[in-house]
């Protein structure tokens, strides 16, 4: 897979508060590369974004597809990142939240990168392993 088969997903969000602040589903199964929180303003505290994924049959996990922390004092600008060792896969019917577990007061853009895996749909199960 090239690089420039890679695509963007990104919400704006608030981290002033906690919970689940954007969502994302595709219809495709999905490989995702790397998870980002960028700082639009500056942090006055630390503050944590996990990604949690619901399976096709509605059971969240709980960071386990991401988690990205954010130091007290960093900029605006700043990128906080985790890129898994192996991508993490995104079945067509489950859902990947980016949730604030600890607050930052600040907003920021929660980004993924990811490409879309090539399989036939109709081989794909919704309750199919990683």
């Amino acid at each position: 897979m090239s690089y420039s088969d890679r695509h963007i997903f990104s919400a704006k969000v608030d981290l002033s508060g906690t919970g689940d602040v954007a969502w994302f589903s595709s219809i495709n199964r999905i490989e995702i590369h790397r998870f980002f929180v960028a700082l639009i303003d500056a942090t006055t505290g630390v503050g944590e974004v996990v990604v949690d994924k619901i399976d096709s049959a509605g059971s969240r996990g709980s960071a386990d597809l991401a988690t990205v922390t954010v130091d007290t004092g960093e900029a605006a600008g700043h990128v906080g990142y985790e890129t898994p060792t192996t991508p993490k896969t995104l079945n067509p019917g489950e859902i990947a939240v980016f949730e604030v577990t600890d607050a930052a007061d600040a907003l920021a853009v929660v980004v993924f990168e990811y490409s879309i895996n090539d399989i036939n749909l109709a081989d794909v199960t919704n309750d199919e392993a990683e």
